[in-house]
């Protein structure tokens, strides 16, 4: 049986947990959660060129209204702890890489739907009713091929690499 893996990357996880959180005060303004340092920037932030890792000094240079938060680790590590249950819901067969990812291998489960791309729209909707927070999702055949798969169609997409040949020709 060849293996099928998927990759889970949560979308702007910080931050999207911040603008759920706080919608009026958030939703639709670049936002970043930082320190000194920019931990993650949401997509409005990102469409100024703001990217995490960058200080907060330069962040704020490239964007004049840009709204600062601090982390709140605590409550980022709750959220990453309902998702992890969420997950071993599915398999047990799971590799949890930050607060934020993992990969899952599904070879054993992905048998029991009608497609992949049927148990990637589950999985991420399944996620977002019980969070509210997106997630991108990427399915291959090892791991590399399903953490690009999952940066393809970011944020709250999907994408599937079937074979070996297709991630190779990509």
């Amino acid at each position: 049986m060849e293996r099928v893996i998927l990759h889970y990357d949560m979308d702007c996880f910080y931050a999207a947990i911040e603008t759920r959180d706080n919608p009026k005060k958030y939703k639709n303004k670049p936002m970043i959660v930082a320190g000194g340092v920019v931990t993650t920037a949401n997509y409005e932030a990102r469409k100024y060129g703001i990217h995490s890792a960058m200080s907060t000094y330069e962040a704020k240079n490239l964007c004049q209204n840009l709204l600062i938060v601090p982390p709140n680790k605590e409550k980022y590590i709750k959220e990453s702890e309902k998702i992890h249950e969420l997950v071993l819901k599915i398999t047990h067969r799971i590799e949890f890489i930050a607060l934020d990812e993992g990969y899952i291998d599904i070879s054993n489960v992905i048998p029991k739907y009608s497609s992949k791309e049927k148990f990637a729209k589950i999985f991420r909707e399944r996620i977002y009713k019980h969070t509210g927070l997106t997630c991108s999702v990427g399915i291959g055949v090892n791991k590399i091929s399903a953490k690009i798969a999952s940066d393809i169609n970011k944020p709250f997409g999907q994408y599937i690499f079937n074979t070996r040949a297709e991630f190779v020709e990509l």
